[in-house]
C-alpha cells in the first residue's frame, strides 16, 4: 500500500531516522530520511572529548547494532558498543536477557 499524499498538498516529506529506509517507498512524493547521529556524533565528541574511555554506545537490541557502531566510529574510533539482548514475549512486550558488551563503570 502506497500513502497518497495528493489531497495534503505537499510535495516532499523529510524525516528524521525513519526506523526502517524502506519506509520511504510507502510514499508517492519524495522523502528524505535526515540521520540525526551526525549531529550527536559532534556533541558527544565536543561535550566529552576527554572521556572517550568512558563512553559506550549502547543498542537497544541487535537491530539496532549496525547504527550504534556508526555513532561510535563518527565519534571515535575507540568507543566500544554494547546491545540490549531481549525477546519478545508477547505484543509490544520484551524481556531483558542481558548486556552484550561492557557498561560497568561507564
Amino acid at each position: 500500500a502506497v500513502v497518497s499524499t495528493q489531497s495534503t498538498g505537499a510535495t516532499k516529506i523529510i524525516a528524521v531516522d525513519l526506523h526502517n529506509p524502506s519506509i520511504q517507498g510507502f510514499f508517492d512524493i519524495p522523502l528524505d530520511d535526515l540521520k540525526g547521529q551526525y549531529i550527536i556524533a559532534k556533541k558527544i565528541a565536543n561535550e566529552y572529548h576527554n572521556e572517550n574511555q568512558n563512553i559506550v554506545v549502547v543498542s537497544p537490541d541487535h537491530g539496532g547494532a549496525v547504527r550504534a557502531r556508526v555513532l561510535a566510529e563518527l565519534v571515535s574510533d575507540s568507543i566500544e558498543i554494547a546491545i540490549v539482548d531481549k525477546r519478545r514475549t508477547g505484543p509490544n512486550i520484551s524481556e531483558i536477557a542481558g548486556i552484550l558488551g561492557d557498561v560497568d563503570g561507564k
